[in-house]
């Protein structure tokens, strides 16, 4: 597996993953590591690279890469959308279903069934860790259906709305 990611400094790194689950290759930029899978669950990854332990959450999406490790959060712009996105498939690139990228509790819900959005809008904000993780409607349109309600408790993929894409704001 491949990615190209920008930093929000504007800086580009090339990323190539070679090998299974539990023992792979991550080349950064030319830069090869040797890295062992302990645990893996859902967004959460557990991992040894040189001698050290490191816990991770992770969350690849369609268009953007977020990784928190050791209590500090990046979020890395896609350049090669789509390519390791599971279950991804060509003309595929706004789920209508948008779930939960990570566990945690819904600290804000912004919308309801029926309401009209823009891409980018926040739909709703999952609480995990002290950390907030929006969920943003990938696509112009409407939502269809809310699947939880602010303060509930969910579950990494867990169903939060459901969106119609092309629907204008306005009708």
């Amino acid at each position: 597996m491949s990615l190209h990611l920008r930093g929000r400094d504007g800086a580009t790194v090339a990323i190539t993953i070679r090998g299974d689950r539990a023992a792979c290759a991550v080349e950064v930029d030319g830069v090869r590591r040797e890295v062992q899978l302990i645990e893996h669950d859902g967004s959460k990854i557990v991992f040894s690279m040189d001698g050290c332990v490191h816990r991770a959450w992770v969350r690849v999406g369609e268009r953007d890469v977020r990784v928190v490790l050791e209590g500090r959060e990046s979020t890395f712009q896609r350049l090669t959308a789509g390519a390791a996105v599971p279950g991804a498939h060509a003309g595929e690139t706004n789920e209508p279903v948008l779930r939960a990228s990570v566990p945690g509790r819904i600290l804000k819900l912004n919308v309801g069934a029926g309401d009209a959005v823009l891409a980018g809008d926040v739909l709703a904000v999952i609480e995990a860790m002290k950390m907030e993780t929006p969920i943003l409607a990938p696509a112009d349109g409407r939502v269809v259906a809310v699947h939880v309600e602010a303060g509930a408790s969910v579950e990494q993929d867990q169903p939060i709305a459901t969106c119609e894409y092309g629907a204008s704001r306005d009708g």
